[in-house]
């Protein structure tokens, strides 16, 4: 048994009464599944099961929103000198459903306790701002190479922008909120209120520090009333990621708009053809962003993207272009999603 998913519910759990060790677990998911209530004593008795597992190298406890978070035991298991579990590195925490209302000093408190000894870590609907991020750059930067914040709540993309670029060895990145383009380009909210829309040349914006980065899937915004100037800047700078297989720049925080406009336009119009350099491409994601794809944008994309495979969204409002454009695709063996 190296894989085990344990679901609690109820009052009793009955994997309690199994042996008494479990040396050849090497991932657990542990936790509730869904909204419900989980009990104190059998947080405890999850706590004990977890520390059962000696050669544990990924965790996941999900825990219900009706329990204080166990802060103590958590910091325990992802502390390189305190863990009874250390060869965990893998760690994801998170409420099913809800998001986790804790202060940001409680996130500050469990990344300072992972000491480099992660290499993947997740957390689900926390608030994510400039201490939880400068916390993670100094505890995980150079171990870390995935990172998936869902339904991370912020006001400002600025921490994640940082992370971006100061955390060497990321491969997998996602984020379920928003990267603003002035923070992609190193833009403060002052430089914006003169700065003319068609003069960013003089700009700098920061270098990506993960440079072999393969996945990245977070929405762009603040590109929407702006000139295609600014949209060239952004693509410039993720054409910079030549290692990327999967891109994904949806707005995944209001899944009830599918047609905003406030995203990267792919078409070589506004300057597709700058992402020539992502040849390695095999998943391109878009859904809720208005696309008018053409059919040249779409050849386009399969000649010079061959490892092409997967579309995520609307290639065109219309239904009857987007029929013509799909086909295209789907005669090269590329599937077609309007949903991620």
């Amino acid at each position: 048994m190296v894989d085990l998913t344990l679901d609690i519910g109820g009052d009793e759990a009955s994997w309690i009464q199994w042996p008494a060790a479990f040396p050849t677990i090497k991932k657990l998911w542990i936790g509730v599944t869904y909204n419900r209530e989980c009990k104190p004593h059998q947080l405890q008795q999850q706590h004990e099961f977890i520390q059962r597992c000696p050669n544990l190298e990924s965790l996941t406890w999900s825990f219900s929103t009706c329990l204080r978070l166990p802060i103590h035991e958590i910091k325990d298991f992802v502390s390189p000198k305190t863990s009874p579990c250390p060869k965990i590195k893998a760690f994801a925490f998170h409420c099913p459903g809800f998001r986790l209302n804790l202060p940001e000093d409680t996130l500050v408190e469990i990344l300072k306790a992972c000491n480099n000894n992660l290499t993947s870590f997740e957390s689900d609907g926390v608030r994510f701002m400039h201490l939880y991020s400068q916390a993670l750059i100094t505890s995980l930067a150079l171990s870390l190479t995935r990172l998936h914040l869902n339904n991370c709540c912020s006001r400002s993309s600025r921490p994640m922008m940082k992370i971006l670029s100061s955390c060497p060895h990321l491969v997998h990145v996602h984020c379920a909120g928003l990267l603003h383009a002035q923070d992609i380009l190193g833009i403060d909210n002052i430089t914006t209120g003169w700065l003319y829309q068609d003069q960013l040349e003089w700009i700098h914006p920061p270098e990506w520090a993960c440079k072999n980065l393969q996945v990245l899937e977070i929405g762009i915004c603040g590109l929407q009333f702006r000139t295609q100037e600014w949209q060239r800047v952004v693509l410039k700078q993720l054409a910079k990621l030549e290692q990327l297989r999967v891109l994904d720049v949806a707005d995944y925080t209001d899944t009830l708009n599918i047609r905003s406009q406030d995203g990267l336009d792919l078409s070589l119009t506004t300057g597709l053809d700058i992402l020539s350099s992502l040849t390695r491409l095999e998943r391109l994601g878009f859904h809720s962003l208005r696309q008018e794809m053409t059919k040249h944008d779409v050849e386009w994309m399969i000649k010079v993207w061959p490892r092409l495979s997967s579309v995520c969204g609307w290639v065109h409002p219309s239904a009857s272009e987007r029929i013509e454009l799909e086909k295209i695709f789907k005669r090269h063996g590329i599937a077609v999603d309007h949903l991620k």
